[in-house]
């Protein structure tokens, strides 16, 4: 594998390669990036976040590596999910969500095989697996990723429910759940709507007392509802319980940030 050198200052940082890119379905694009860096990632963190680094298009091996080192990388780091890792060749998958606004958007859609990104050390899965036998999950696009890597390591006799919001029937994939995970597939084509379905099943799905655990992730309103739901109505325990906004429509990722954190 030939060495893409890493970036020793800051050295949480690494200079990876777009090694391919593929339709998944017609809403969501599959990047991979290989790293040197990647070799020193924990197979257990499928499903975990990393910083990806944006700099300008074009820019080549040494460009990208001055600026991870000099630059000013905090406004171009955006956050997203480990879909698959390959440490032996160094390679991770990154689902995309295919629209044209916001500088992760815009790279996605028009990055070549060949440029240079930067990559950071990754975080741990969401999905919280400790004394629970029922899980409850909700996603939208955006969250999918992580929600399905979280499914697909639970053991073999995990039960519960899934729910996850895509923007048309072709944007179904594979989610190599255990079988009793029930997947059920909600249709919305308009990202500006609140997520109705979701929010309303998961208020009416079963939950056995200090066994159940429940992931929602996706648009602001749709974490901002359930968490309300989920710490205030029918109370689960912060060990069992993952909620996020992963994106606010209408805002970009440092926007968002500000809401979220006022948000709490």
């Amino acid at each position: 594998m030939e060495a893409l050198n890493l970036i020793k200052k800051p050295s949480r940082f690494g200079l990876a390669v777009v090694q391919n890119i593929i339709a998944l379905t017609p809403n969501m694009l599959r990047i991979t990036l290989r790293s040197d860096m990647i070799g020193r990632y924990d197979e257990a963190c499928i499903g975990g976040h990393f910083k990806l680094i944006i700099p300008d298009a074009d820019q080549d091996h040494d460009g990208v590596a001055e600026f991870l080192t000099h630059g000013d990388v905090k406004k171009f780091m955006r956050t997203y999910t480990i879909r698959h890792i390959r440490r032996a060749e160094g390679e991770i998958d990154v689902d995309f969500v295919k629209h044209k606004g916001g500088l992760a958007g815009r790279w996605a859609n028009n990055v070549s095989v060949g440029a240079y990104v930067g990559v950071s050390m990754p975080g741990a899965p969401k999905l919280k697996t400790k004394n629970a036998r029922r899980f409850l999950v909700a996603a939208d696009m955006a969250a999918l990723p992580a929600a399905a890597c979280g499914l697909e390591a639970l053991p073999k006799d995990a039960q519960g429910e899934a729910w996850f919001e895509i923007l048309s029937d072709e944007d179904r994939q594979l989610v190599r759940a255990p079988q009793g995970i029930s997947i059920n597939w909600v249709v919305k084509k308009d990202p500006a709507q609140e997520s109705h379905e979701l929010i309303e099943a998961m208020m009416n799905a079963p939950v056995e007392e200090g066994a159940t655990s429940v992931f929602v992730a996706g648009e602001h309103q749709l974490a901002l509802a359930l968490r309300q739901h989920f710490t205030r109505l029918r109370p689960i325990a912060k060990s069992l319980l993952y909620i996020s906004s992963y994106w606010k429509y209408g805002l970009d990722e440092q926007a968002h940030k500000t809401v979220k954190i006022s948000a709490g």
